[in-house]
């Protein structure tokens, strides 16, 4: 599991929903230390290279998920590892091409803020500490230059995006875009872009669900 903007907390939730029937990790990408990143270059990128090596190291394929900036690093992920990603789950990826510039992110971002709990922030507010302003904005300039709409028909594994209802960042209609360009099943979620955190149980279902259609 590859967090948005390096917040592992912000998935600690769903890990533990799907921990009750597999082995879930979340891999701290790139490792928020005093506001520098440690484990990876802080770029969608750095973040994909780094986690393709760690699936090098894995007993056998994983099913890849990744939040937000995750998402789009577990598709390069997906591309550059295909023998190590049995499957890949893309809940909210960003950015949705109307919000590809800072003013309109940050609008996009704070309009539907008041539909995320509060324990959001409690969250993640280690890792918002740790990350700082600088090399966060590294991430977020990659995830605006990324283009998962070219990347997402060279998959070859089985793939399942996950939407928040009310997400402007990576909305409904782009979701649904990306799945139609990609073929892929298509899940929406209650909630904004963060639905995975309040609504971990929804989201669990959704790929149990996934799963046996795929394999089983």
């Amino acid at each position: 599991m590859l967090p948005g903007l390096g917040y592992p907390e912000m998935l600690h939730p769903l890990m533990r929903e799907l921990s009750a029937w597999t082995t879930a990790t979340v891999l701290n990408l790139p490792g928020w230390q005093r506001q520098r990143a440690t484990a990876s270059a802080p770029t969608i990128a750095g973040i994909a290279e780094a986690t393709a090596d760690w699936l090098q190291h894995t007993s056998g394929p994983a099913l890849l998920l990744g939040h937000s900036t995750g998402a789009q690093a577990a598709l390069h992920t997906a591309i550059l590892a295909p023998d190590r990603v049995a499957a890949l789950v893309l809940v909210g990826p960003t950015v949705d091409p109307a919000a590809r510039s800072w003013p309109r992110l940050i609008a996009r971002y704070c309009q539907p803020l008041w539909r995320e709990p509060p324990t959001e922030l409690v969250a993640v507010r280690r890792s918002i500490m740790a990350g700082g302003i600088s090399p966060i904005a590294r991430v977020i300039a990659s995830a605006l230059a990324d283009r998962p709409e070219q990347l997402i028909t060279q998959l070859s594994m089985p793939t399942m995006i996950l939407a928040g209802k009310h997400d402007r960042v990576a909305s409904p209609t782009w979701c649904r875009r990306l799945a139609d360009i990609g073929q892929t099943r298509l899940h929406m979620l209650p909630g904004g872009h963060n639905s995975c955190f309040p609504y971990a149980a929804m989201a669990d279902q959704a790929i149990r669900e996934a799963v046996n259609h795929w394999w089983v």
